[in-house]
Formats: structure tokens, C-alpha cells, sequence
């Protein structure tokens, strides 16, 4: 999974699962954790359908944990690129005080005269761009109307409700945009719907099969 691969070794569990969990039996909870165990370890989802929805939640943020760990790693080696860099700059400099320390420089760094200017005026362009916009939670009626729009079965008062709990956070982190938070929930119902029709399914088949036993049975001559 996306997200998942760099973190294989550890997980975090947050205090606010305790709410959407607290009305699991002791054994849906112990088939919940091993579920979880599994995902995170190979990627796999193996979820009985009565614990679906409470794993989805837990799978989420784990997912989520899981991109923001490869984002910090990706941004420490950026930061340790840029030092070495900025490291051989100043080494290059105090060893060459005449017309070629230029061509040194594009030799041992491979950036441009305009990069070595910039690189300051880079950073706080880049600071100025991740600035993270406020969040502002939906009224119902603006979720009725997206889930109306996206034609799907998501209880918008559930969906209200459920985070308004929480303080409108997934996890610890604050929510950025509940637009997606519907689209995850709108995956989630569909897939527990779909499991329960093939348990139907199968539960059909089986009484079919059942009969066919007893006209086979009928149909000897053991009378």
C-alpha cells in the first residue's frame, strides 16, 4: 500500500479509536487488531464484514501516518542535499579566489550561477506556497447536496455527527478536506455492501444445494 511500505516496523494507535471501537466485543476486537497486524505488515486486507467499518477508519489513518512519514523523509534528504551542496560551495570559494572558481563550482555541484543566487529566495517561496489553508466544516446541507451529487448512500447526519465527535480530526491531525473524507466513506459502504451480497449469495447457493440433496434422496429407492 502507498503510504504503508515505509513504516512496516511500527504503527500508531490514537486515543480517539476508542469511540468508534468501544462497541466492539472482545472478540471482534482481538479479529480487528490481528487485521490490522496483517495490513500493515503486507499490505493485505483480511476483514470479517462485522468489524469492516471500524477497520477502515483505523486503515485510513494509517495510511495517512504513512504519507506523512515518506513526506519528512523526502524533505530530510532534500535539506541534506542542500547542505552538502551549500558545503562545497564554501570549501570552493576560500580554496579559489580567481576568474575559475565559477567553472569549479558548475563542475562540482552541476547547478547554475541563477541557482547559487536563488537558493535563499527558493526557500521562502516554497514556505510561502505550503501554507496550509483553514479548514472550514461543511453544514449538513452542503454534505446532503455533495452525497447528492456523487449519487452515493452516505448518511450525511451520521457523517456530521461522527466528526463533530471528534473535533473534525482524522487521527490527532486536523481534517483538511471532508470532501475526500466522503469519498473514503463512500468506498467503505460499497465495499461492505458488496460482501454482504456475496454472503447472500452464498447463503442462497447453499440452500439450493441442500435441496437438490434431498431429491436425490427422494429420488432412490430406499421406500
Amino acid at each position: 500500500m502507498i503510504g504503508v511500505e515505509g513504516m512496516k516496523d511500527s504503527f500508531i494507535l490514537y486515543t480517539s479509536f476508542y469511540e468508534p471501537l468501544k462497541s466492539l466485543s472482545d472478540e471482534q476486537l482481538g479479529r480487528l487488531f490481528r487485521a490490522i497486524f496483517e495490513f500493515n505488515l503486507t499490505g493485505k486486507e483480511n476483514v470479517d464484514v462485522d468489524i469492516q467499518i471500524a477497520f477502515a477508519f483505523i486503515k485510513n489513518q494509517l495510511i495517512l501516518d504513512g504519507e506523512k512519514y515518506e513526506e519528512v523523509k523526502k524533505k530530510k534528504a532534500e535539506a541534506g542535499k542542500l547542505g552538502m551542496q551549500n558545503r562545497w560551495k564554501k570549501n570552493i570559494t576560500n580554496d579559489n579566489k580567481n576568474n575559475s572558481v565559477k567553472n569549479v563550482i558548475t563542475d562540482v555541484t552541476k547547478i547554475t550561477d541563477n541557482d547559487n543566487v536563488n537558493d535563499n529566495v527558493n526557500v521562502i517561496k516554497e514556505k510561502n506556497i505550503k501554507k496550509r489553508k483553514v479548514f472550514q466544516k461543511p453544514t449538513i446541507e452542503e454534505i446532503k447536496q455533495y452525497c447528492t451529487d456523487r449519487n452515493n448512500n452516505v448518511d450525511a447526519e451520521q457523517f456530521y455527527d461522527f466528526y463533530e465527535s471528534k473535533g473534525w480530526k482524522v487521527g490527532k491531525e486536523p481534517m483538511k478536506d471532508w470532501k475526500a473524507c466522503i469519498r473514503t466513506w463512500e468506498k467503505n459502504t460499497k465495499s461492505v455492501q458488496r460482501n454482504e451480497k456475496n454472503k447472500e449469495k452464498n447463503i442462497k447457493n447453499c440452500e439450493s444445494r441442500e435441496y437438490e440433496d434431498y431429491d436425490e434422496f427422494y429420488d432412490n429407492d430406499f421406500f
